[in-house]
């Protein structure tokens, strides 16, 4: 296929929401399937020579087994206990990069929550589960609710982490996303 033979710089703009063509990038669709091709392309099985059926077969069987997994470790532990919000934070990861964006919102905002909670709102941890928040929002095609969020997350990270930290800079870039899919162009520009 012509996507799997571009070079790096245009998978990572794909990635990052712009198909190539032959009229040059152009923003691609922002609806995903959580099955099918999209879950296909972004699994390691599939990249790995696995056919694409058992490649969504496996990951549709982990995705379960995930469910199940944190269901009985919050019965156990209960949902405040370190090892299960470092498992909702893996879980949140794995569904983000299958393309699962709808099932990793309920869980990115207990994240959140939890971490406010238990480290404060300014923590270093708690404003990387907001940016994951405002990532996977965007991703979900809430603009405006990733735009305002970004923009408190932002503001919130220069005064802890400063100006020119990595984290910063890459909320920077949600809130460009935001502006740029709202057609706010001279924003998205000037950051």
């Amino acid at each position: 296929r012509f996507r799997d033979r571009q070079p790096p710089i245009a998978a990572r703009s794909y990635r990052d929401g712009y198909n190539h063509g032959s009229s040059g990038f152009q923003p691609r669709s922002r609806s995903r399937s959580p099955a099918g091709n999209e879950l296909v392309r972004r699994s390691p099985l599939a990249n790995k020579g696995f056919h694409s059926s058992i490649a969504v077969a496996l990951a549709q069987i982990t995705y379960k087994m995930q469910q199940e997994s944190l269901r009985l470790k919050i019965d156990v532990l209960g949902a405040r206990h370190p090892d299960v919000i470092t498992m909702m934070m893996q879980i949140t990861s794995d569904w983000f990069h299958q393309g699962r964006y709808r099932e990793t919102e309920p869980i990115a905002v207990q994240i959140v929550q939890f971490k406010r909670k238990i480290l404060g709102a300014s923590h270093p941890d708690t404003l990387k589960a907001m940016y994951d928040l405002a990532r996977t929002v965007l991703e979900c095609g809430r603009y405006r609710e990733s735009e305002a969020l970004a923009k408190q997350i932002v503001e919130d990270q220069i005064d802890v982490l400063g100006e020119r930290d990595a984290s910063t800079l890459r909320t920077q870039n949600v809130l460009g996303d935001s502006w740029r899919f709202l057609g706010l162009y001279e924003k998205a520009a000037s950051i």
